[in-house]
């Protein structure tokens, strides 16, 4: 209940942030953000040590490579920070709430159709209810109006009971549900396309976090605790909207922030 709470403070949906839609899908952020930085950006080499002294940081990455540096900003899902061996040693307390601070169950179903029926309809293709497996739909057409989708998601206790049957099987209950919501032609997309989030190695999940019982009142004052020159980001590190795009850049540039004084100090 208490981290129900926080989540309405935080994330009060009268607030409406899912209004907008970005050209092209959110990845496009991230193509045009390499594409500045060219060979800075290194792929497929997850880091796994950061040791730490008074001069600065050595991070080790990619398996064997190691860089010097004054300060590190890890953005990636909480529970995941435990993979990385950070000496010194991070301190019990905010383990043990990383411990506690997973990745919701949730998959995200897009259905692609050759026209936009519930528009020429007069829907919005908004809709929810306590079916099989699907627990809202949302119009996801593109700002151009093509191609048109209907996004749905599959969350929770639903995707543990669901998961126990094969890809095709679960399918055939998303698209069962899919014509209860919007009749049965809604039932036969061109493509159905379902983003396995607690499958993703780098992610465990999504989208927000979860925190188990007990795990705020005896661990949460750690939240926002840096680790020397060590500064935690991401979305669910923020403050307001966690779980959210603007958040995730909002997060980010506090970590800068704290990161760029932090190099400051060095001079």
């Amino acid at each position: 209940m208490l981290h129900l709470a926080w989540t309405m403070a935080l994330v009060p949906p009268r607030e409406t942030p899912e209004d907008w839609l970005l050209y092209k899908g959110a990845g496009e952020v991230a193509k045009i953000i390499t594409n500045e930085l060219g060979s800075r950006v290194v792929l497929n080499a997850p880091v796994s040590k950061i040791d730490q002294d008074s001069s600065g940081l050595t991070v080790t990455y990619g398996g064997y490579k190691i860089i010097s540096t004054k300060t590190a900003v890890v953005a990636i899902p909480p529970v995941l920070r435990l993979n990385i061996i950070v000496n010194p040693p991070l301190p019990p307390r905010f383990v043990q709430l990383m411990q506690r601070t997973s990745m919701p169950s949730k998959l995200k179903v897009l259905a692609v159709y050759p026209t936009d029926f519930w528009r020429e309809e007069g829907y919005c293709a908004a809709g929810s209810g306590n079916l099989d497996v699907l627990e809202l739909t949302a119009d996801a057409c593109p700002p151009d109006g093509t191609p048109d989708i209907i996004a749905s998601f599959v969350s929770g206790n639903k995707i543990g009971s669901s998961s126990q049957l094969s890809y095709q099987e679960q399918e055939a209950l998303m698209l069962k549900d899919l014509g209860t919501y919007w009749a049965p032609k809604a039932s036969q997309p061109i493509e159905l396309v379902t983003v396995r989030l607690p499958e993703g190695p780098w992610i465990t999940g999504g989208y927000g976090i979860t925190r188990s019982t007990g795990a705020w009142t005896a661990f949460g004052s750690t939240l926002q605790d840096d680790h020397g020159k060590v500064f935690w980001s991401g979305t669910e590190q923020a403050t307001r909207w966690p779980g959210f795009f603007e958040c995730a850049i909002e997060a980010g540039i506090v970590a800068a922030v704290k990161a760029d004084s932090s190099i400051q100090s060095f001079v």
